[in-house]
């Protein structure tokens, strides 16, 4: 006898347990064993409980889009039912003038609740959709960034294991430049959540470096001809000189634009100007910088390098401009003159760092 072993209940059958509830409530309530207010909750109780098990299979094995659709199957449900279980005593008496049999006043209100609910609810749908998707958004996109081309099995042919290295570093530059191209909207009017877009990109450029770092360590010394480890040597460099400026952009500019947003600071005109004209400077040299790294073209290098005394001249110039606006009495608030300042420095760390990977690319390590 196997009346021991575990049975398995479809699913279709739990999921119509309620309609049977509700049969059995519509017969106990025409034979007056039931109030009709008490049938009503018990019906009531009947359709909340219908969201139970998808709500706990979505939760339990559901994509993301499955749980909102739980929760929001859950949540109509639930509100219906709690305006419902309010107005449960008029609700009776209504029924009660309307038919004479309770077991269609059962029936009938268990109708009237599922298409009341769909016609309040169907309109909203976007932005019950909307709000399902603040509430439980997609996983963010601070995964780690897979490499592509570190292949362990060249780890003994030192030319293919450095190219590759290399390869992932110009993946490297591509983040550090998107993050500085997107770093000065974080401080334009309206801009909330580049700030945390910036921070998933700057994990990715800290995944990447110590894939490349981890990578190249592992190459035999012995194996490498001695520009091959000055060659090591310079993509380790190169690496750390990247995550660098990922850092300054994610720790400084964006604890800034958070601060600037927070205490709703607005800048000068000139002020402003003068942060978006330098912050353009500082970005094409990173793209010149990289072009050469590219290339490994040391001629663009030594332009890069020549061009960082006349950025020097300009960020002077802002000091003082600035300091000027400040001494002349004009309205300044202090908050946005240190804000102001900050990033000019930041930017000029920034570019510190563009000079030493120019450095390199020109062989000067």
């Amino acid at each position: 006898m196997n009346w021991y072993k575990k049975v398995k209940v479809p699913s279709s059958k739990v999921k119509n347990s309620s309609i049977a509830a509700i049969g059995i409530v519509m017969v106990l309530a025409g034979a007056h064993a039931f109030p009709l207010e008490a049938a009503l909750a018990v019906t009531l109780g009947a359709n909340i409980g219908t969201t139970l098990m998808p709500l706990l299979t979505a939760l339990n094995r559901g994509s993301v889009v499955a749980r909102r659709l739980g929760f929001i199957y859950v949540g109509t449900r639930l509100a219906g039912g709690v305006l419902a279980l309010a107005l449960l005593n008029p609700l009776a008496v209504l029924l009660t003038r309307l038919l004479p049999n309770p077991s269609t006043q059962v029936a009938l209100a268990h109708l009237g609740f599922n298409l009341i609910l769909a016609i309040v609810f169907v309109p909203l749908a976007n932005s019950l959709a909307d709000f399902a998707t603040r509430l439980l958004p997609e996983p963010e996109a601070e995964k780690k960034l897979s490499v592509r081309y570190l292949d362990p099995n060249a780890l003994t042919l030192p030319a293919i294991a450095l190219g590759q290295a290399m390869r992932e570093i110009l993946r490297m530059a591509d983040l550090a430049t998107e993050m500085l191209q997107l770093s000065i909207q974080a401080f334009e009017d309206g801009v909330k959540d580049l700030p945390k877009q910036i921070g998933a990109l700057d994990n990715q450029l800290d995944d990447l470096e110590t894939a490349i770092k981890h990578y190249l360590i592992q190459l035999n010394d012995e194996l490498l001809t001695e520009e091959q480890s000055q060659r090591e040597l310079t993509l380790l460099y190169i690496s750390t000189e990247l995550e660098a400026i990922g850092d300054i952009i994610d720790r400084q500019l964006m604890r800034l634009a958070r601060r600037k947003r927070r205490k709703q600071i607005v800048f000068s005109q000139q002020e402003w100007n003068d942060i978006v004209a330098y912050h353009g400077d500082v970005l094409a040299l990173l793209q010149q910088t990289l072009t050469g790294l590219a290339a490994q073209d040391p001629t663009i290098a030594g332009e890069v390098l020549s061009q960082r005394q006349s950025l020097n001249q300009i960020k002077r110039e802002i000091y003082l401009r600035h300091h000027q606006h400040l001494s002349s009495g004009d309205s300044v608030s202090l908050n946005a003159s240190s804000i102001h300042l900050e990033m000019i420095n930041a930017m000029s760390r920034i570019l510190s760092h563009i000079c030493s990977i120019a450095r390199v690319i020109q062989g000067e390590l």
